[in-house]
């Protein structure tokens, strides 16, 4: 009951946490296979109930308990999903399939931050340190043995899951989507680094290698984190020593003046972001309705619209400015799914709207091209 809860609950902030689900249900399988049933009906009746409140929200609000996958509904399509998944870049689609029986490895290997594919540095030992289980599985005593089994009945299905979804979709491969598995991946990794102790230090002290290079990498990760903690300037403005304006730039750039700007316009204004998925830092005076998926472009274009009536929907919709991020729309440019669509916004935009304010590299604010429009500044 407690796990199928904590499933439930899990699934309802995140669906990618299904694999828990399905590692649970191994688990359940492997510790009482004659009890199966019984179990299994127990461990999903109670994540059924919990995150059944979760998908009667989804079904009064959008038409779909599991908004927006599988079923679409409010302001989403089969278009959308594809390019929410970009299922067109999974390592099966991109010949990166080498990549996917070792996913873990490659993940460590590749995986930085920001970036795309994985898009999260985990460290040298995370998702790896439980490789050790199988060299020093004969040095474990039995206590150790079944929490490692135990173990490893909950991470191997969860990192099946992975594979499954980071063949299929690029948005699968991003290690975030695995948190849940972390844990698992910690205890099972420290259970590979406890064996160590018992190999025998002639003629090569293997534990005490493994745990200098452990102790070198962590002081490596402090110093990367102390970094970072520099750069950002908490501390400086907690101290006074910078403005708000300054601490916000640096974690920011362009994005919070750009946004600070937009309490110039008249009370009640609504803005329409281009290419910036952001809307945080909004002035309460206005409306800002930010471009989460990039689409807010080729998306009526896909279904139809031609360049004049996506303006005129905009216009229809209460929009008064678009702001452009022009960094934004010209990275997009290179992995957009619908290129046909999205080169076409540069001159569309200079046609049928006009600027209103520029921060002269990264933002643009365009208002309607009317007698009324707001005069230029720069």
């Amino acid at each position: 009951v407690v796990m199928g809860v904590i499933t439930g609950l899990a699934v309802g902030v995140k669906y990618t946490a299904g694999s828990i689900a399905v590692a649970l249900i191994v688990f359940v399988l492997i510790r009482e296979p004659r009890r199966f049933i019984q179990n299994a009906a127990i461990f999903g009746a109670a994540a059924a109930l919990v995150f059944g409140l979760w998908a009667v929200k989804g079904i009064a609000l959008y038409g779909n308990p599991i908004y927006p996958f599988v079923f679409n509904g409010v302001n989403w399509d089969a278009g959308r999903s594809a390019s929410f998944s970009y299922t067109d870049r999974g390592f099966l689609a991109t010949g990166d399939a080498w990549q996917i029986p070792i996913l873990p490895i490659s993940a460590t290997v590749l995986g930085q931050d920001n970036v795309d594919t994985y898009g999260f540095t985990a460290g040298a030992w995370l998702l790896t340190s439980f490789l050790l289980l199988p060299l020093v599985w004969r040095d474990l005593d039995s206590r150790t043995r079944a929490l490692a089994k135990d173990g490893l009945t909950i991470l191997l299905p969860l990192i099946a899951v992975w594979m499954v979804l980071a063949a299929w979709s690029i948005t699968g491969t991003q290690t975030r989507l695995m948190l849940g598995a972390l844990p698992a991946f910690a205890v099972t990794g420290a259970l590979g680094f406890a064996g160590l102790a018992n190999f025998p230090k002639k003629p090569l002290d293997v534990n005490w290698m493994v745990r200098a290079a452990l102790t070198i990498t962590v002081a490596l990760g402090l110093f990367d984190v102390v970094n970072t903690f520099v750069k950002d300037k908490p501390a400086p403005y907690l101290l006074g020593q910078i403005t708000l304006d300054d601490y916000m730039y640096t974690n920011t750039g362009a994005y919070y003046g750009a946004l600070q700007n937009l309490a110039t316009l008249p009370e009640g204004s609504q803005v329409r972001l281009m290419w910036e998925p952001r809307s945080y830092y909004c002035p309460p005076t206005i409306t800002c309705s930010g471009d989460v998926l990039f689409d807010h472009w080729s998306m009526p274009l896909r279904n139809g619209a031609t360049v004049d009536e996506v303006f005129a929907g905009y216009r229809a919709a209460g929009d008064d400015y678009l702001l452009l991020f022009m960094t934004g729309y010209e990275t997009y440019l290179s992995v957009t799914q619908h290129d046909e669509y999205d080169q076409q916004f540069a001159a569309a935009i200079e046609q049928s709207m006009t600027p209103v304010w520029t921060d002269g590299l990264r933002y643009t604010l365009y208002g309607w091209s009317t007698a009324d429009t707001p005069k230029r500044v720069r």
